[in-house]
């Protein structure tokens, strides 16, 4: 595993020299855009559209940097940037579902979690910023919570258990990676991490598009 400037060709799949750098992964990702978009086309709101328009934002960019790889950290910096316009919906979303503005305390956790996200960008790897991203995303989740409707509240376990499990893969590619290479030089391991995304963003489209 490379400097994380080489984002997304330090993940654990090989890329190939010509054409389609990372194809397995590319795949994985090209799926779960057109799953988005299935739902994205029936969104219940304006919000739910807005927050699903830019998880499928994401999730071409992630498929294009699978693809080709642009020098430096323009590829991270991007991909970030929508993140935060992912979260950012996703807030606006469900606060306009619950009516509900949160409390000073609410902030106070989110800027020291957006410092940390920060730090971790620029002084850290890849594998640190995106824990960040996830735990910025539950915590806005679970703040909600109580006001939200049963099968959101479901929603809501399910997509923390797999963020755990998505989380412990990209650990494990992290330490790994050149070991499980070593071994299996031709396997993609990082399309494990991309089918784990799958189905998370399976979850949330199908449940979050109703709001």
């Amino acid at each position: 595993m490379e400097n994380e400037k080489l984002f997304p060709f330090n993940t654990c799949e090989k890329p190939n020299q010509s054409g389609i750098a990372q194809p397995y992964s590319v795949f994985i990702n090209i799926l779960s855009c057109l799953l988005i978009l299935f739902f994205l086309v029936q969104s219940k709101s304006i919000y739910s559209f807005v927050f699903l328009f830019f998880i499928l934002l994401f999730q071409l960019f992630h498929a294009f940097s699978h693809s080709l790889h642009i020098s430096n950290a323009i590829q991270t910096n991007i991909i970030h940037m929508i993140a935060y316009l992912v979260n950012l919906s996703n807030f606006i979303l469900l606060y306009h579902y619950t009516h509900s503005f949160p409390a000073t305390w609410f902030f106070i956790v989110l800027f020291v979690l957006i410092c940390m996200d920060f730090y971790f960008l620029f002084f850290e790897d890849t594998l640190y910023y995106v824990v960040s991203q996830f735990i910025i995303i539950l915590f806005i989740y679970f703040y909600y919570y109580p006001l939200l409707p049963k099968f959101i509240q479901r929603s809501i376990f399910s997509i923390s258990f797999f963020i755990i499990v998505i989380s412990m893969i990209i650990f494990n590619e992290k330490i790994n990676c050149k070991k499980m290479l070593a071994f299996f030089p031709h396997f993609p391991f990082h399309i494990l991490v991309e089918i784990m995304g799958l189905i998370i963003f399976y979850i949330i489209a199908s449940n979050f598009y109703k709001l």
